[in-house]
């Protein structure tokens, strides 16, 4: 079957950006396992005395045809990456690969679907192969990357002409700080109940106003103290109900990046799936 112009031009991008990162490249290379299982790669990096064959499919194919297809290059002791089109992309850590798409603006793109879906340019995606930079799951020293978002707010107690800023929420993404996964947004309240968390978020807002608005307050609805965001006249609490009426003007005021514990990963990925799934670091 002859090869699609994409198919062309995606050998040339994986080829060109494994020579850029210093490794030396084959193309359309065959060979036989220890079994006897034939193999052919569109691309095989080289570097002293580790091989990575790299598999583009433009056309059609089953995803569970790629776990098959892989053995041969195991047993050979050559490791394999594949670039294909599948859409039904089930995430394992035996199989290394990711949907390419391609888009008039931004190129060629590579996706990792998962819980924390992540979308990556497909030279970005290579150089992680390349530079062990594609982790299955979240690794211990993977960075969360947390964006701050805050509005201007009006207390709600008819009583009170309070007028401060609140955070209605802060994002959570995973992965490379330049191509982060999907996020999700989080409450004051649930941060607060991850300690770490809460006092690197505090001391990133201690030089701003709002800072002085953070505190644990008691609910009578819920029947417990929480952090929250509250008015600096009456301190009455900004609850998360009422942060819906500001999340659509909330703007950026902080971001950073944050190793967590194994505890405060577990309470996190309990809320919002587990990163079961491939991520470019």
């Amino acid at each position: 079957m002859a090869e699609t112009t994409h198919h062309k031009v995606l050998k040339q991008v994986v080829q060109n950006t494994a020579v850029a990162e210093g490794w030396s490249t084959e193309t359309e290379v065959s060979g036989v396992s220890a079994t006897g299982k034939r193999w052919r790669a569109d691309v095989v990096a080289i570097r002293e005395e580790r091989k990575i064959a790299f598999e583009l499919q433009w056309s059609s194919q089953a995803h569970t045809d790629f776990s098959h297809r892989a053995a041969p290059y195991r047993e050979s002791g050559i490791d394999v990456v594949w670039i294909h089109r599948a859409t039904r992309l089930i995430p394992m850590r035996g199989l290394v690969e990711g949907r390419v798409s391609y888009d008039t603006v931004r190129g060629y793109l590579v996706t990792l679907p998962g819980a924390w879906e992540q979308i990556v340019p497909i030279t970005e995606y290579v150089r992680a192969v390349l530079n062990n930079r594609l982790s299955y799951g979240f690794p211990a020293d993977g960075m969360a990357n947390f964006s701050v978002y805050a509005a201007g707010a009006k207390c709600w107690w008819k009583s009170c002409d309070g007028k401060y800023q609140v955070i209605p929420f802060v994002t959570v993404s995973l992965g490379n700080l330049l191509f982060p996964s999907s996020s999700v947004n989080i409450s004051l309240a649930e941060i607060g109940q991850i300690p770490e968390l809460e006092r690197h978020l505090l001391q990133e807002l201690e030089a701003l106003p709002v800072r002085q608005l953070i505190k644990h307050r008691f609910s009578r609805t819920t029947a417990e103290s929480y952090l929250s965001s509250g008015c600096p006249k009456c301190d009455r609490i900004a609850g998360d109900h009422y942060m819906y009426n500001y999340a659509c003007d909330a703007v950026t005021i902080a971001a950073f990046s944050l190793n967590l514990s194994a505890s405060a990963r577990a309470f996190l990925f309990e809320m919002y799936g587990q990163p079961n799934s491939w991520i470019v670091m």
